[in-house]
């Protein structure tokens, strides 16, 4: 079974409003890792787009640099773009 690793860049084009960014990447078997979800967590801009990219990314596994740092690195840069939910 192959997985597919999308970037931050892919992330963002689909944030932006790419249907066939976003269909394609959907049709692959895409998993996330830590840095990835971070890195897209951090380009949000208000507390609406970070709800929406996190419920977005929960549709994809993230893979963890270990467990116990990718929680840790998660709940370290939530609180510090604009208010956390």
């Amino acid at each position: 079974m192959s997985q597919y690793l999308p970037d931050t860049n892919v992330f963002s084009k689909i944030f932006k409003g790419d249907s066939a960014v976003k269909s394609f990447v959907e049709s692959l078997d895409a998993v996330i890792d830590a840095t990835v979800y971070i890195e897209c967590l951090q380009g949000s801009k208000s507390n609406q787009e970070k709800r929406f990219i996190k419920g977005y990314l929960s549709n994809f596994s993230v893979l963890p640099i270990t467990p116990k740092i990718s929680e840790r690195a998660i709940s370290l840069i939530a609180p510090y773009r604009f208010n956390s939910p």
